[in-house]
């Protein structure tokens, strides 16, 4: 056979690629029993450690059996089930069963005289879950020792966990007072809970919970809402003003003389977005108007441009539309100029609502709603640490008033100036 042929390449590297498998596959299938017995001795040596029992990992199963008295299996009601193997018990697979097949490891171990209890614990780590063994002293209560593993963490933060100075905090600390169980929680070195703990917070995301905020508010942590408002205002909260943001744009467009007025929204669950609709549809009353077309964009750029092809790609399509957020009003500009040869302003105006930089940029050159963001901050601030100095303080909502800037992407009826 010709060896320069296409052929005898593939036949041989097919063939390599067979030889290579086997040979990786019966390595494996006979490291499987060494590997599986390494992972025995080391999970011995884990237990032996948690009662300050060091040990090499040969010689793990003598000790092992020297100082470890008994092996649990015990049911989610504390009752033992003799039947089961403790040992081989695996965490990760028990928490996913109904609690009624659930099975938990506890082993008993004896010192000196002196007896311990090894708990198992698994949970989530940053990346990956994190594993471990809690000993505790004969009285149930107080920590002996404690011993912790990763599959992967972050070098330095995560990975900290499995060396001895982090463990040996663990020592002597108790996990009950007065019956009732008071979880050991890691803090910063050298500082207490209360230090710690965070003075007040600024949220500012689109889809925080009253539930969230009731949480800080009732562990006494102050929260002030940024750009975002919760209906029963039963929070601080500082934002432009919405409804009348929404009202302006609704009373510019009637002033130019547009008579099919749409409106693309974002995401029906931010005050963002609920109040500007308001506004913008009480001002279309006032001026005994409706809207044509109606859509939300999710504050999605790639939604908005399906929201514009949709609403646009049409005849007797609106030639007018607010959008309520920048970014998805330079999608919709995209769509109607780039893809549908619809002229802007001449045929649509086009108002956004933010005034973020590219706003002002020839490309785009929007009309729209300003967002005096460094009044908001600045009272943001003021109104937490009012907070923080008289937690007593009725909430408040602070409305900043958004101006008009009025640019080339809307026609721009007579009279009106940004």
């Amino acid at each position: 056979m010709n060896r320069d042929s296409n052929l005898y390449t593939f036949l041989f590297a097919t063939i390599m690629v067979f030889v290579v498998a086997t040979v990786l596959a019966f390595t494996s299938q006979s490291l499987k029993d060494l590997q599986s017995e390494n992972v025995r001795k080391e999970k011995m040596q884990n237990i032996l450690a948690t009662i300050g029992i060091v040990v090499e990992r040969e010689k793990a199963p003598e000790i092992y059996t020297k100082y470890i008295i008994e092996e649990l299996a015990l049911v989610s009601d504390g009752s033992i089930d003799k039947k089961v193997d403790a040992f081989k018990l695996k965490l990760n697979l028990e928490i996913k069963k109904p609690i009624e097949q659930q099975r938990f490891p506890l082993y008993l171990a004896k010192v000196d005289s002196l007896q311990y209890y090894i708990v198992p614990l698994r949970g989530s780590g940053l990346w990956d879950a994190i594993w471990g063994y809690v000993a505790l002293e004969g009285d149930k209560n107080t920590i002996k020792g404690a011993v912790f593993d990763h599959k992967s963490e972050t070098p330095g933060l995560g990975a900290e966990i499995t060396q001895d100075g982090f463990e040996d905090q663990f020592i002597g600390k108790l996990i009950s007072k007065q019956e009732n169980y008071n979880p050991v929680e890691v803090n910063k070195p050298g500082n207490s809970l209360n230090e710690y703990q965070v003075d007040g917070i600024i949220a500012a995301s689109v889809s925080i919970s009253s539930d969230l905020t009731a949480r800080c508010e009732s562990a006494g942590v102050p929260v002030v809402l940024f750009n975002r408002a919760q209906e029963l205002n039963d929070h601080s909260a500082v934002t432009s003003d919405n409804f009348e943001g929404g009202k302006t744009v609704s009373r510019f467009f009637l002033a130019a003389g547009h008579e099919r007025i749409a409106y693309i929204g974002g995401w029906e669950g931010a005050s963002t977005h609920r109040d500007r609709e308001a506004g913008f549809c009480a001002g279309l009353k006032e001026g005994s108007k409706q809207l044509t077309a109606y859509a939300l964009a999710d504050f999605s750029v790639e939604r908005a441009k399906e929201v514009a092809r949709e609403m646009f790609d049409k005849p007797n399509y609106p030639d007018a539309v607010f959008v309520v957020q920048d970014l998805m009003a330079f999608a919709v500009m995209d769509v109607l100029r780039d893809e549908l040869g619809i002229k802007i302003p001449d045929e649509v105006s086009i108002v956004g609502y933010d005034d973020v930089p590219p706003a002002a940029l020839a490309a785009y050159d929007l009309t729209t709603m300003r967002q005096r963001a460094n009044i908001m901050v600045d009272k943001t601030v003021s109104l937490l640490l009012n907070k923080i100095d008289n937690p007593a303080l009725v909430p408040q909502h602070i409305k900043v008033k958004s101006p008009l800037i009025i640019r080339s992407s809307a026609k721009i009826p007579k009279g009106w100036t940004s």
